[in-house]
């Protein structure tokens, strides 16, 4: 028997968006190019002294950061942010991500300083971000001072999740013409409780999920889904107009990819929902790949039409497959 107790809190990130009207949006642009290309600056001058660690760093090149027209915070944040693109490179190479050493990747990711995109993603925090939820706008700074009023919308839960649990710093972000904000939410995890019952999920190649009572998940229309989206696809890149070009990179951002859909969407709450058990146990996947690459040919004939990521698909399964008790 488990007994209830509470573990802690989990941090989930609950994106936004923003509708500013056509001078915030241009204060907006030019407050993101601004501080890039401070933090692009700042980068050379990081790599050129050796000096990557936060404080040292913020030392360095805070007065210059202010002579260019930042304030105190946004400074402060331009100098972490550079340093901690810093510690994720150096990171990612101690992990073997770049390639072995002496590896052509691995000497090029080291030999050069870090830059940053124009409408790369800026972080705030609550000194220079306001939430008025009541009216469902945010008073953000700016390099053309401080804009207030800007009208933000996401869903009902999202919303309620803002409300109560928003800490920490927002990443304000520019995609495809569109501007966000990614709050971080310190959200109590849930408490642990005896299931009452288990549910075990095979998954497997032409079938996504399998349940031990035989229900298959997949069929006939996660296939056709799967077709259709070649055959577009490869017709997009056929034409190679601007519009073609433009749908193209549209379906390449969709956040949700077919099998997540059928683990989450409408056939994973029939999973749950027909089902009296308040736990999954999924297997299958350990002797399987992470990342299966076959011939085009043979993952049609699976009905697959791509590489699917079992990892991902079990992860998938565990996280929205579990029925309240």
């Amino acid at each position: 028997m488990l007994p209830a107790a509470k573990i802690g809190t989990v941090k989930l990130v609950v994106p936004v968006r923003l509708y500013p009207d056509a001078a915030q949006h241009t204060a907006l642009r030019d407050t993101l190019t601004l501080c890039n290309e401070a933090a692009s600056l700042v980068s050379a001058q990081a790599f050129q002294m050796r000096v990557t660690s936060r404080q040292p760093l913020q030392r360095l090149v805070y007065g210059d950061l202010k002579q260019m027209g930042l304030s105190a915070q946004p400074a402060i944040h331009v100098a972490r942010k550079v340093s901690g693109a810093y510690a994720t490179l150096k990171a990612n190479i101690r992990a073997g991500n770049l390639g072995d050493p002496g590896s052509k990747r691995r000497v090029k990711a080291g030999s050069k300083p870090i830059t940053f995109r124009a409408d790369a993603a800026q972080p705030y925090d609550d000194r220079c971000l306001s939430w008025q939820f009541d009216r469902r706008t945010v008073s953000i700074w700016t390099t053309a001072g401080r804009m207030a009023g800007i009208r933000f919308r996401c869903s009902d839960a999202q919303f309620a999740r803002l409300r109560e649990y928003r800490q920490g710093e927002s990443d304000l972000v520019h995609r495809d013409g569109k501007w966000f904000l990614y709050a971080t939410c310190d959200v109590p995890e849930p408490d642990l409780t005896d299931p009452g019952g288990f549910l075990g999920v095979d998954l497997g190649i032409a079938n996504i999920a399998t349940t031990d009572d035989g229900t298959r998940h997949s069929g006939k229309y996660l296939n056709r889904q799967r077709h259709r989206s070649r055959h577009l696809r490869r017709k997009l890149q056929a034409k190679g107009t601007k519009s073609a070009k433009r749908l193209l990179r549209k379906r390449s951002a969709a956040p949700v990819g077919p099998v997540e859909f059928l683990l989450r969407g409408e056939h994973g709450s029939r999973l749950v929902n027909t089902w009296p058990c308040s736990a999954v146990s999924s297997s299958g996947a350990s002797h399987l790949p992470d990342r299966l690459l076959r011939g085009q040919g043979e993952l049609i004939a699976l009905g697959l039409g791509g590489g699917l990521g079992f990892g991902r698909a079990q992860r998938r399964v565990v996280l929205f497959g579990v029925a309240s008790p």
